[in-house]
């Protein structure tokens, strides 16, 4: 983070089975540095006291949903509303992952729970997912303004190696129908490690754009998630 001139930090556990605790007691290191969110798999029984309980016990900023039954219809089952409804009331980010055939069960969501801060990761990009199949969906959703979209491991997304000049008119659309104020840059770590370039490569792209104002870079790379996660 310093070599890369990053001065805080949103903490994403690497994997589902990582506790919020853990990362919790990373941030007690330096509470003003980090923020931290945790996984949660939106089908588990008792998904919203779990939540509830991170939130209050472990001070965490956001979460990340991930299901252990992708196969599954979830986004808008009857099972998991309460938990948006849940999320919503504790004015806490939610972080989604969700491919081209989810995104008529998205609408739901958004419309159901106007308030409910969302972030839709990795340039809104889910499992096995084409540009061309999402990007026109995805961008329907800046209607919405709680709707927000992670800049992150586009080495995952792209075709090209950093600075992922395929994605370049892609970025612009995105930014075009969400605004600067929208967006927000993520690292990948610790998947940037070895991939795309490395973690400095990542926290350099956004200025590589030549679209992006310095007020723009200010906000995705700053001010936006210190809006979501240290406000």
């Amino acid at each position: 983070m310093n070599g890369a001139g990053i001065d805080r930090a949103v903490l994403f556990p690497e994997h589902s089975d990582v506790p919020a605790r853990f990362l919790a007691d990373l941030r007690k290191t330096d509470p003003k540095r980090f923020a931290v969110v945790a996984a949660i798999d939106p089908l588990a029984g008792g998904a919203s006291r779990s939540i509830e309980e991170a939130r209050f016990q472990w001070g965490v900023a956001g979460v990340e949903t991930k299901p252990e039954e992708s196969s599954r219809r979830w986004l808008n089952a009857p099972d998991v509303m309460p938990l948006w409804q849940t999320l919503e009331g504790l004015g806490i980010c939610v972080s989604l992952c969700i491919a081209s055939q989810d995104y008529n069960q998205f609408s739901d969501v958004v419309t159901s729970f106007p308030t409910l801060r969302i972030l839709l990761e990795d340039l809104g990009s889910g499992p096995e997912t084409l540009l061309s199949q999402y990007v026109p969906i995805l961008l329907e959703y800046a209607r919405y303004p709680q709707v927000h979209v992670s800049v992150s491991r586009l080495f995952r997304v792209s075709q090209l190696p950093h600075p992922y000049h395929d994605l370049w008119p892609v970025l612009e659309e995105v930014y075009r129908a969400f605004g600067p104020e929208r967006l927000i840059w993520g690292s990948g770590y610790p998947e940037v490690r070895s991939a795309g370039g490395g973690y400095q490569a990542a926290a350099g792209l956004p200025a590589e754009l030549p679209f992006l104002t310095a007020a723009d870079l200010e906000m995705i790379q700053e001010t936006n998630a210190a809006r979501l996660w240290f406000g």
